[in-house]
Order: structure tokens, then sequence, then C-alpha cells
């Protein structure tokens, strides 16, 4: 069996990201590749354990929503999410509602690897995390004593300044304008997939979730603090909505609105519309961006202008979010990259971060590469 040539693409959420904060995304998603992808090229280890990695270096960076720099809920806890998929045993794992760890995607990992159950859920998911540590030094990495080593100052007077807040949504942390005061520092859910030397594709996302987490009028805030409601949880838990992978096709991992896109699915969604060879045709109504230049070139940052030649994945992508946007008036972004090694990204949102390996950079005798990292904009944005 011929080798594949390994090959990662991650994402650093999609959201109207302020100018000034465009280079801090930059720098943290060309970091997760540019420090995992050499042991991915070489072989040392494969597509799974290349995006527990990437996604660990999101989550540890607090540009993104995700791990450190999480959001807040309105009881002052930070709840997070993370899935896991391994396209080539199909066995993934989940985690929601998790609270007091550094980094939930190696949480999910243990999951897959260690139970034969898909998801596990708040202060039994945390249990169980705890249950698999072997030593007090793999204790202390993986758990955080209290909730303050996750949160910034930011964070914190963001959810003083939407508390009472009524107008104020899930869906509004994604819209092209949010009037708060201070703005959210950070909205980046994070996610990877990856592509290793022996076919393999694995998929990952990890999130902190969205301010505020659960919408209550001022009346029934005295309530809420007094009873343990069950968490909000969104897409990115939900193998086949934030994350799905499948050696024989691709793999996929979103970001956005979860309560839109786990009412169409949307990774595991495209994984089908691609295997079965029946992506839909739509109208075109939405203003959406696909990236389509993948190659390392001067002008990458001008491939939006012509979109002939649109190979199947790409098709897809952006049908998924026009579909997103016509079915359940959704705002998100996707990351896909497939069996043959074919990277596709569009997004509705102003913005999308995301960073890959360009393939025409990759030299795998003297281990080589590139790695280009963006924030798109939507046209007019």
């Amino acid at each position: 069996m011929s080798l594949q040539v390994p090959l990662m693409i991650v994402h650093g959420g999609a959201w109207s990201i302020p100018n000034e904060m465009e280079q801090d995304h930059i720098r943290g998603t060309y970091k997760a590749i540019a420090q995992v992808y050499p042991e991915l090229l070489s072989g040392e280890i494969d597509a799974e354990e290349a995006v527990v990695r990437a996604i660990s270096i999101l989550e540890n960076d607090e540009t993104f929503d995700a791990g450190k720099g999480s959001f807040l809920n309105l009881k002052g806890q930070v709840e997070m999410d993370a899935s896991i998929m391994n396209g080539t045993t199909m066995k993934c794992g989940a985690v929601c509602a998790i609270q007091n760890v550094r980094n939930p995607i190696r949480i999910a990992q243990r999951v897959m690897n260690q139970t034969e159950h898909v998801l596990l859920v708040g202060e039994n998911a945390l249990e169980f995390a705890k249950s698999t540590c072997k030593s007090e030094e793999e204790h202390k990495e993986l758990f955080v004593e209290s909730v303050e080593q996750l949160l910034t100052t930011r964070e914190l007077e963001f959810l003083e300044s939407i508390r009472n807040n009524e107008e104020f949504t899930s869906r509004t942390v994604f819209e092209s304008k949010i009037d708060s005061h201070p703005p959210p520092s950070k909205k980046g859910t994070v996610g990877c997939v990856a592509l290793d030397l022996n076919g393999n594709i694995c998929a990952g996302t990890s999130t902190g979730g969205t301010p505020k987490k659960c919408k209550f009028s001022r009346n029934s805030i005295k309530k809420f603090n007094k009873l343990k409601v069950p968490g909000r949880s969104g897409d990115t838990g939900i193998v086949g909505s934030g994350t799905y992978a499948d050696s024989s096709v691709g793999g996929a991992s979103s970001t956005g609105w979860g309560e839109s896109i786990m009412k169409i699915q949307m990774t595991g969604t495209v994984v089908k519309w691609l295997e079965f060879h029946n992506t839909p045709t739509l109208p075109k109504t939405a203003s959406i961006y696909s990236h389509l230049n993948f190659e390392s070139s001067s002008n990458i940052q001008h491939d939006a202008a012509q979109k002939t030649n649109m190979n199947k994945e790409q098709v897809a992508i952006e049908t998924i979010i026009e579909y997103l946007d016509q079915k359940v008036n959704g705002l998100g972004g996707l990351i896909f990259l497939s069996k043959e090694g074919k990277y596709a990204v569009s997004h509705n949102t102003d913005k999308m971060s995301f960073a890959f390996v360009p393939h025409d950079t990759i030299n795998k005798e003297t281990g080589h590469f590139e790695v280009v990292s963006i924030v798109s904009r939507k046209k007019g944005c």
C-alpha cells in the first residue's frame, strides 16, 4: 500500500473577528500546526494524536473560546464541550458541560478509547476523567483547581455587561454587530482534521460555549440561580454536528451558532452527501465565503474572485453552509479534508480563522513544509 502525504487543517472559529484580534488568531492557528505537523509528516504520530495535540495547543491559547479563555454561564461556571472521531475505526468520544479540565479534547479521547460509550456529560464526565489518571503529575496536567485558572478578566467584564440584557441570545455572538461594552474578546470554537501516512482521517472540535449559556428573563434569573438546571451544550460535543470523520470519505469540524448547526447535523450530513454522491442543488441566497486556493502562492488572499472548476468537496461544503442559512437561519463555518487530501473551507459569518499545510510546500525527504494561516472574510466585510 502506497503511503499518503499527511495533511492538517485547523480552525479557530467563525464570527465577526475584530480587526485588532486577527493577528492573534493567525498566530494561534499557525502555532497549532507548526508544532504538530513535523511528527505527523514523519509518521511519529498518527492522525488521532495530531488532532488531540493541535486542539490542546488551541485550548491553551487565550485567544480562543476553548479551554482557557472559555465563556462563563450565568452561574459563573465554565462548562466545556469537545468531541473526536477516528474515521478508520469509526470510534468516537465526546464530553459535554465538563468543568475544571484544561483540555476537554483529551477527555473526549479517553471516552473514545477507554469506554464503550460515545458521550459523557457534566460531573460524571469529570469523575470518569479523574479515574483515568495514573499519577499525581498526570492529574495536575489534566485538571485545574478553580474556575479562575480558565478565565480572563475580559470574559468576567463581558458577562457583567450582558447579564441583564434580555435581547442577548446565543445567536447574538455570531452576528455582525454586537452592542455590548466591552465587546467579547473571543468566540472561537477550535477544531482540527488530520490525514496521516496510512490514510487514516481523524477530526476533533472543542469549545467553551457561548456567553450567558442560557436565556432567561430578568424575573427568572433569581429562580435560575436557585435551580440546578442542566448546562447548555451546543454542536461541538455532538458527533455528526460538531465533528465527523470517515476515512473512506473525509473529516469535518464545524464552528458557529451551535443551536442551528445541531438542527441540520452539519458535519455528518456533508460527509454523507459526499459518500453517496448526492450533494443537493440549492439556490444561492446566503452571503458566504468559500476558500478555493489551498496552494502556497502570492495571490492566496484573492481566491474568492473565481469560483469555476470547483471540486465536489468545495461544492458540498459551500452547499451545507447555504443549507444552514436557508433551513434554520444559521450562522457558522466548516473545515473539511478528504481522503484524497483535498481541503475545503466555507462560512457565512463575517470572518473565519483557519490554517493548513499547502500540498505544494511539503517535502517528505527533507521534512520541509509551510503553514498558511488566514482570517478569511466575506465580501464587503
